[in-house]
């Protein structure tokens, strides 16, 4: 389409300046009609100024026919001049938006084998002095705004860390009675920390008697307290060891597992973590091969699962009803007979207090072991189970108010990481800084490159190749 508006154009411009040639060339061969100019006097056509202008016409025929040539576009602002050269032209060749594009004089050049369109200003100091200008208050404002942003990120990254700080500091309150110390002020309570011993004491001699094989277990035969990590604790309550309110401490299969995309799953040190279990993107192991392990591999509802190996001490309940079993990595702790709040014990496991005992009876260098009689030996506070059933109601309330809290921090921490970008294209796009009343119009600035323009000595123009179609 272009092709063909270009080339009726230049058909028009052959036929214009050939009656342009022809009627100069014919008052120059008239006799009278064109007389040489006299010192004292001004003649508009001489045969002087009319070899003049053939020189000129023939030269722009020749242009013409090589497709060189200056096309002017005028109109008002909005009027289409972008819209009339891209469809000549036949390509976008300048950019057609809702705001004035070519408001200022525009010249186009085609410069055969450039596809990138390169912008060149011919006095470039007026704009040079404005970007310098605008360079000084962006970055002034950036370096204000980014500074905000980066000390904001400090204090958003800082808070995952004071909450697990928060969480550490309420369970401990939490073990050592200090959380409640006001709830046994209002709560005068008939059963102690020793009765709820005893009670449990009965109630697993009565599962013993079911499995006797459990009475030979070391984790129960070998689980007197551990008196060096004794601490004050309130009058009501009383210690206890993890082995005594146990059935049975032990651990996952040796032998190897075979591997399997289907089938039950198969739990590691990695898949526990604090409170939780990874049931999703744990391993899975055959049915076959999980039916012929024993039942201390095989974890149910309600039993405590803690690392032993590797990054030892987390600890989690078992809350779902789903089978699985567990590799060596996994001690069980099975709670199958005890009459405590099993969440509270789930609280309690994860404990700075649990954890520090933990740490210090690990064993191994580059990778750390627990053994399983050490944790039976483990000191186990133990209040009233009408006290465990407010410790766990108050630090529910407390833990979901973190889980939210940190929820939030989370999604803002994200809003916060897009931020800096948000900054950067606003501050492109002219919208950070606020005009100033006192800067310099933009309509001011551009009178003053023109004048400048005009000022400046006219160079001699030799010839240009403008506008050439492929």
């Amino acid at each position: 389409m272009h092709e063909s508006n270009i080339e009726l154009l230049r058909e028009e411009s052959r036929r214009l300046l050939q009656v342009e040639i022809d009627l100069l060339q014919r008052m120059k061969d008239a006799k009278g009609v064109v007389v040489d100019e006299k010192a004292d006097e001004h003649q508009t056509f001489s045969s002087a100024s009319i070899d003049k202008d053939l020189k000129m016409l023939r030269g722009e025929a020749s242009k013409l026919e090589r497709l060189e040539m200056v096309l002017a576009v005028v109109g008002t602002m909005k009027a289409g001049k972008s819209t009339t050269i891209n469809a000549i032209v036949g390509t976008e060749v300048l950019p057609n938006r809702n705001r004035p594009m070519t408001a200022l004089p525009t010249r186009i050049r085609h410069t055969p084998g450039q596809k990138e369109p390169v912008l060149l200003l011919e006095n470039n100091d007026p704009i040079n002095a404005l970007v310098v200008q605008l360079h000084k208050v962006l970055a002034q404002k950036l370096d204000e705004l980014l500074s905000q942003v980066d000390a904001l990120k400090v204090r958003i990254d800082a808070i995952p860390s004071l909450l697990k700080s928060f969480r550490q500091s309420l369970l401990v309150a939490a073990v050592s009675g200090r959380l409640t110390e006001g709830w046994r002020k209002q709560n005068q309570s008939t059963e102690t920390g020793e009765d709820v011993i005893k009670n449990d004491q009965l109630a697993k001699l009565a599962l013993l008697e079911e499995y006797p094989e459990l009475k030979k277990k070391k984790s129960s035969i070998q689980s007197d307290i551990d008196e060096n990590y004794l601490f004050e604790i309130p009058e009501s309550w009383c210690f206890t060891t993890w082995g005594k309110v146990s059935e049975w401490i032990t651990y996952g299969f040796t032998r190897p597992m075979p591997k399997s995309e289907s089938g039950k799953k198969l739990l590691t040190a990695k898949d526990v973590q604090r409170f939780e279990l990874e049931l999703i993107d744990c391993g899975l192991t055959t049915v076959e091969a999980f039916e012929a392990l024993s039942d201390k591999d095989k974890p149910i509802k309600g039993d405590l699962l803690i690392t032993k190996d590797g990054s030892i001490g987390r600890a989690a309940l078992v809350k779902t009803e789903e089978d699985f079993c567990i590799n060596q990595s996994v001690a069980v702790c099975w709670l199958r007979s005890t009459t405590m709040n099993k969440r509270y014990l789930e609280l309690l496991s994860n404990s700075d207090f649990t954890q520090r005992f933990v740490k210090d009876k690990a064993q191994g260098m580059a990778i750390q072991h627990l053994s399983i009689i050490d944790f039976a030996k483990c000191p186990l506070p133990v209040p009233s189970n009408t006290e465990q059933d407010e410790i766990v109601r108050y630090i529910e309330e407390i833990f979901t108010f973190a889980d939210k809290l940190e929820t939030t921090v989370a999604s803002a921490k994200s809003r916060i990481d897009l931020l800096t970008q948000s900054i950067l294209t606003k501050a492109f796009r002219g919208e950070l800084v606020p005009q100033d009343p006192s800067d310099e119009p933009a309509s001011v600035l551009l009178e003053r490159i023109k004048a400048q323009r005009a000022a400046e000595p006219k160079a001699k123009r030799g010839r240009k190749v403008v506008a050439k179609a492929d």
